[in-house]
Parts: structure tokens; C-alpha cells; sequence
């Protein structure tokens, strides 16, 4: 498993050290990475995966499309 990228490792210790965690495993989402990073409650990196985002800053969703169930969604 590939590192967590630069700011993910800054948030994550951020999380840490304010403690904003509460003691517990947290996630962060890096945009510009595209991923998904899953750290234990210390800050250790566990596990990554790819993130589906939007395909750019500032994307909106076609109203009332959260409204719909997943398979009637074009």
C-alpha cells in the first residue's frame, strides 16, 4: 500500500494532536489524490482506496437527483 500523500499526513497529524479525533479511527479524503485514507485512532495509515469526486471545483448536482434511487440515476 502506497503512502499517504503529503496533505493527507499533515491533516492526519493535525487530527492527532488536537485530538479532534476523540480516540477514534478517522478518515480523510484527499481531492487532489483522488483517495480515501483510513487512519487509526494514533494516526497510523491502515488502508487507502481510491475516491470517486466530482469532476471539477465547484460541481453541482441536477436537482432533485438525490431524490431518486441509485439505479434510476442516468
Amino acid at each position: 500500500m502506497r503512502g499517504a500523500s503529503a496533505d493527507a499526513r499533515y491533516a492526519a497529524e493535525w487530527v492527532v494532536q488536537s485530538r479532534d479525533n476523540q480516540g477514534m479511527p478517522f478518515a480523510i479524503v484527499d481531492k487532489k489524490d483522488a483517495k480515501l485514507y483510513l487512519f487509526t485512532p494514533r494516526g497510523r495509515l491502515v488502508a487507502a482506496t481510491p475516491a470517486l469526486l466530482g469532476l471539477a471545483r465547484g460541481d453541482h448536482s441536477v436537482p432533485g437527483v438525490g431524490d431518486l434511487p441509485p439505479a434510476r440515476i442516468p
